[in-house]
């Protein structure tokens, strides 16, 4: 008869509290709860999070899957549609409305956590080169880019220190490094970027990903990486698209869902995961987001994306691959 030890090399312990760092496949018996338990594979999965106070389309994002801000946007469902102000802020379970931005921006870039943000271009008829700064209370207007970038502006930056802003609006090719206190106009991409450009990492170390040409080509599946002064192209996206935000750093990253190429449900629902070297396809969302995207939050491992879709106030949070503590139960 096969026996664990067999197996696995080693016996089944009887211990008081859960071991702290168990390895992929131990099993032991917990002797305060009673329980057998064992450390199993945990899948990347999208899961329900706490749903934004008010429906909001191609709002900005910042922050942690447990602490996060969404700020400005279109206030869809309602018709005729409105720029919006507004800004919420999450504690891990739900949101709370709190001070509003200065001027009403959409699909605007941004960089930062909940406490230091700073948003950036955008949308507000005509494409905009504003700049706020968010302190964790309250927005500031800040010194304007030097150029208007208008839907969907790629982002990258620690906060309102720290940022890195690349194109937006109709085809721009050229960046811009914020330094705390003004604009440097620094080296181009290397291909334009239009609507729903994705971008994650720092200042001096970013990634930029998609986005669309209007009128053609049409959505791209573009890669390219920043060192602080230049952009080198990288292996493509495994769809083109255009999504305007994502998480995580040059190395590690997520595409989050948005409008693919060619147009497909089942594409703009799923998240691309990047290794450092090349894209792969991973958990789709319970409801994919337009072309617009939605605004997300945190790192690669817990991610978040709120707002946007079908019925615009829905947050999803993500959980990627690992290893999960698990109660072994006879039924």
């Amino acid at each position: 008869m096969t026996t664990f030890i067999g197996i696995r090399g080693t016996a089944i312990q009887a211990v008081s509290s859960d071991p702290a760092n168990p390895e992929l496949g131990q099993i032991w018996y917990n002797s305060s709860s009673g329980t057998l338990k064992g450390n199993i594979y945990r899948a990347a999965a999208w899961s329900s999070g706490g749903n934004l106070g008010s429906a909001v389309y191609a709002n900005g994002g910042s922050g942690t899957q447990t602490a996060a801000i969404s700020f400005a946007g279109i206030n869809k469902p309602n018709s005729p549609f409105t720029v919006v102000t507004r800004t919420e802020s999450y504690n891990g379970s739900a949101w709370t409305t709190v001070n509003s931005m200065n001027v009403p921006q959409y699909s605007p870039g941004s960089a930062g956590n909940q406490t230091s943000t700073l948003a950036f271009g955008g949308a507000a008829s005509p494409a905009s080169n504003r700049t706020e700064s968010w302190n964790g209370t309250s927005w500031t207007n800040s010194p304007t880019m030097n150029t208007a970038r208008g839907d969907s502006v790629g982002g990258a930056g620690s906060g309102n220190t720290s940022a890195l802003a690349f194109g937006g609006g109709a085809p721009k090719i050229n960046t811009e490094s914020w330094n705390g206190s003004s604009w440097t106009t620094v080296n181009n991409l290397n291909v334009p970027g239009n609507y729903g450009v994705g971008g994650a990492g720092l200042q001096t170390a970013a990634l930029r990903w998609g986005g669309s040409a209007d009128p053609a080509p049409g959505n791209q599946n573009t890669t390219e990486s920043w060192n602080g002064s230049a952009w080198t192209t990288l292996n493509p996206l495994t769809y083109a698209r255009r999504t305007y935000y994502g998480a995580g750093s040059q190395t590690s990253a997520l595409c989050y869902p948005g409008g693919t190429t060619p147009p497909s449900p089942a594409n703009t629902a799923s998240t691309e995961v990047w290794n450092g070297t090349s894209w792969a396809v991973g958990a789709s969302v319970a409801a994919g987001r337009s072309e617009y995207g939605a605004a997300t939050a945190s790192t690669i491992s817990g991610g978040a994306i709120f707002g946007s879709g079908t019925p615009g106030n829905a947050m999803e949070v993500y959980t990627g691959v690992g290893t999960s503590v698990k109660t072994i139960t006879v039924s």
